[in-house]
């Protein structure tokens, strides 16, 4: 069955930050070869509230292999009460256009390869836009749910 669509991760590296620390990270998000498996890292660049210089780093994944195993990379990571906070928040992450929203502490990443599940600040940002007919949040719900 085909859960999701398209999933796009999105991270920022200012300019303090070691951007090339940053985009390691996200690659490891994805254990295949970018490369060779035609994924694209994206970058942009942005300026930030204070003037500063903001990179903006993108990876979008659109095959359902790639889906299939980020997926089960990612879920494997989390604990039974992440799980459980998933679902209790199930009604937040999910909007009407049928996305699904994630994000995950960036420096427990970078640092621990550990997944932290958090609500804003300095974070990987996960959109995933899930595959439910007719699209809407209720039954968008129940496609993640299954």
């Amino acid at each position: 069955m085909k859960y999701f669509h398209t999933i796009t991760i999105t991270v920022f590296s200012k300019q303090e930050e070691n951007a090339e620390e940053i985009k390691e990270a996200l690659k490891r998000f994805i254990t295949t070869d970018l490369e060779k498996e035609k994924i694209t890292l994206k970058e942009e660049e942005a300026t930030g509230f204070d003037n500063k210089k903001i990179t903006i780093l993108t990876l979008k994944l659109t095959k359902q292999k790639h889906i299939k195993q980020f997926l089960k990379e990612l879920f494997s990571k989390f604990t039974k009460m992440q799980e459980q906070q998933l679902i209790d928040e199930l009604n937040t992450r999910v909007d009407e256009e049928c996305f699904f929203y994630l994000r995950l502490d960036k420096e427990s990443w970078i640092k621990k390869e550990k997944i932290f599940i958090i609500d804003g600040g300095n974070c990987f940002h996960i959109k995933f836009k899930i595959a439910s007919y007719p699209c809407n949040k209720e039954r968008a719900k129940i496609t993640i749910q299954d």
